[in-house]
């Protein structure tokens, strides 16, 4: 089994897999046996193969951690090919050798903790380090959740962050998604704590549309139900942050919700939740999920 990777376009990696000797209609039976941990697969001929050119352990690790792992090329993001650099000892050498992430291990290293300095108000201590985890997970181009318990300053946490990223980038376009009963809550937040004019994605659809449509910097604020309805209208846009609040919203895999916010075009992105322990696995695997998968699809 061989597996390489390299740098393409709009911070996406190719990853290149390929098994030697096997038929492509035996992949699956190959990478199924791989998963089930068995030193022998049989394949659609008869033959039996034994599966021995990298560790078990290895292997495992690699169709684990892609489990739409196909032969040929692979589209990934940073932070899949990160988690494949954990299991396999050669995407890990590969990736050191790659400039992006030699810059990337600089910034990890290089990280710094301060105060925001567009911000009319003094952070808590444990604020300002929600505040710098945000800030530097949004330099290395990463994301999270930030799940603080409710009351303890979220918003302004995310605020802070926006705020300081506005000074380095007068043209970011970010969009934050919240519930209905929040959307002029954000708004007052914002022009309380900062001097951040949002922009509120509210009116009848055409209004919305037009607005959406021609808004190419500023921080968007819409409403999960409304961004459902408007989905389509947001297919030309790209975000460099998006923020998804109380993302207990996105927790159901299957729901209309979920699905719309995972079509969402955005660099890095960020779920608030003050519920996470209330949260089941799926339902925080759901809110994962979706995050990253907005960073995958930037293409």
């Amino acid at each position: 089994m061989d597996i390489n990777i390299r740098s393409v376009e709009n911070e996406l990696f190719s990853v290149n897999f390929n098994i030697e000797g096997i038929d492509e209609k035996d992949v699956e039976t190959v990478l199924e046996s791989v998963r089930n941990e068995e030193k022998f697969v049989t394949l659609s001929s008869g033959e039996l193969v034994k599966i021995a050119n990298r560790s078990t352990e290895e292997m495992v690790g690699i169709v684990d951690a892609m489990n739409d792992l196909r032969i040929g090329e692979n589209k990934i993001s940073k932070i899949k090919a990160l988690q494949l650099a954990q299991v396999s000892s050669s995407i890990n050498k590969e990736l050191n050798e790659i400039e992006e992430f030699k810059q990337l291990f600089q910034k990890i290293k290089k990280r710094e903790n301060k105060e925001p300095s567009n911000i009319k108000v003094k952070l808590f201590p444990y604020q300002q380090i929600g505040f710098n985890w945000l800030k530097n997970m949004y330099d290395i181009g990463f994301g999270g959740i930030l799940a603080d318990d409710m009351g303890l300053g979220k918003t302004l946490q995310a605020i802070s962050l926006i705020s300081e990223i506005q000074l380095e980038n007068e043209d970011l376009l970010g969009i934050i998604i919240v519930p209905t009963s929040l959307l002029h809550n954000w708004k007052e937040e914002f022009y309380k704590f900062s001097d951040i004019k949002p922009i509120l994605v509210e009116g009848n659809a055409e209004t919305r549309k037009e607005l959406i449509e021609k808004t190419e910097r500023g921080i968007l604020i819409t409403t999960y139900q409304t961004f459902r309805n408007d989905v389509k209208n947001y297919n030309d846009k790209k975000f460099d942050v998006a923020i998804l609040d109380e993302a207990q919203n996105i927790k159901n895999v299957s729901s209309l919700v979920k699905k719309a916010t995972s079509k969402l075009k955005s660099t890095v992105n960020f779920a608030l939740t003050g519920t996470p322990i209330e949260n089941s696995i799926m339902e925080l695997w759901s809110i994962f999920l979706t995050l990253f998968c907005l960073v995958i699809l930037i293409i």
